[in-house]
């Protein structure tokens, strides 16, 4: 499984809900930032939480960045435990 982030231009609710329902291990930075564990390409993610796709949400725009495992920063304890725990196959 490979990390994404789900980045909102704008907050959605419905999106939110979508990445909740679909994605068992996500992590809501904020409103507008998201972080899932998949096996899914970035573009079905994008699609799934509705960016694109059959199942678009209107007015739902954003990006989908599949994450290399070099990162850095000061964040809560709860995003690095977050990171770094391990997720079933």
């Amino acid at each position: 499984m490979v990390i994404h982030a789900i980045i909102l231009q704008n907050e959605n609710s419905e999106v939110a809900e979508r990445i909740a329902e679909h994605y068992q291990f996500n992590y809501p930075i904020n409103e507008k930032c998201f972080l899932v564990h998949t096996d899914d390409i970035s573009e079905k993610v994008a699609d799934t939480v509705g960016f694109g796709g059959e199942h678009k949400i209107e007015n739902a725009f954003g990006a989908v960045f599949k994450l290399n495992g070099a990162y850095s920063g000061f964040a809560s304890s709860g995003l690095w435990e977050w990171l770094t725990m391990e997720k079933p196959q």
